[in-house]
């Protein structure tokens, strides 16, 4: 009895640099508020962020259901996190930041080491994405319906991309440069984020203008794997792959001017 007790102690304990996610609580009296639980559930269109101020090595057990990213703080996302409420902007201000993802669903054991030799221990029920079907498209020339002067940009993403590119499409700077440089098109900022994976359910794109749902038509075929910006300037369709927020900035500066 004593050692099954000593073992579910260990795997409780938390080292003292280690912050897992904890669960967002209702603001109650000071006197009374409780401590957040440890988040031990991941969806599949989540982020699970451990930031630290030192390095850890971050195993999961078994290998296979979820993605371990690691990346140097401070971090700025735009995304769900575990434990959140819903689509929220982070900035994670840590030296060290370690981003875990879900591959497929199951339940896992994450094994947190400090630089110490301290290990902390949590288990994690995982809900995968599953099979993704290839988006549903009408593959054509370049026709746009009364095609927007200007330039107009749309950033294709995954959940599963790296780290830095998610960060990239997400960050302010980002956000900031395509609403002051991009011509409106139907009222709005002539730029659109989109996860691919979202793209194969008609709802997404139901609620867009006919322009904007004529031109994914028109180049969403011809579009590469992966992260991608897609720079469009009336029939002329370009794309570069997006790795770093510098690098995305600068391809859509040279779109802006013509080089790209």
């Amino acid at each position: 009895m004593l050692a099954t007790l000593s073992f579910l102690a260990l795997l409780l304990a938390v080292g003292a640099d280690v912050a897992l996610p904890r669960a967002s609580v209702p603001t109650v009296p000071v006197e009374s508020q409780p401590e957040p639980a440890i988040v031990d559930t991941l969806a599949a269109d989540e982020w699970y962020v451990i930031p630290s101020p030192t390095p850890l090595k971050v195993i999961a057990s078994p290998d296979g259901i979820v993605d371990i990213e690691e990346d140097a703080g401070p971090l700025r996302l735009r995304g769900k996190f575990a434990g959140g409420t819903g689509l929220e902007s982070r900035t994670i201000d840590s030296p060290r930041v370690y981003l875990i993802t879900a591959r497929t669903a199951g339940k896992i054991e994450l094994l947190i080491i400090e630089a110490d030799g301290t290990l902390t221990r949590q288990r994690l029920t995982v809900s995968g994405a599953g099979p993704r079907p290839p988006p549903v498209i009408t593959v054509g020339p370049v026709k746009p319906v009364e095609p927007p002067s200007g330039l107009q940009v749309m950033l294709l993403i995954d959940q599963g991309d790296a780290v830095s590119a998610l960060a990239a499409v997400n960050s302010v700077p980002v956000l900031q440069w395509m609403d002051a440089n991009t011509t409106q098109t139907d009222g709005r900022p002539g730029w659109r984020r989109w996860d691919r994976s979202s793209l194969s359910d008609p709802d997404t794109l139901a609620t867009e203008s006919p322009t904007w749902r004529k031109l994914w038509a028109d180049v969403g075929g011809n579009i590469p794997a992966g992260p991608q910006l897609v720079a469009i300037s009336g029939t002329k369709v370009t794309t570069r792959p997006i790795t770093t927020q510098p690098r995305l900035l600068q391809d859509l500066q040279a779109a802006k001017e013509g080089r790209l």
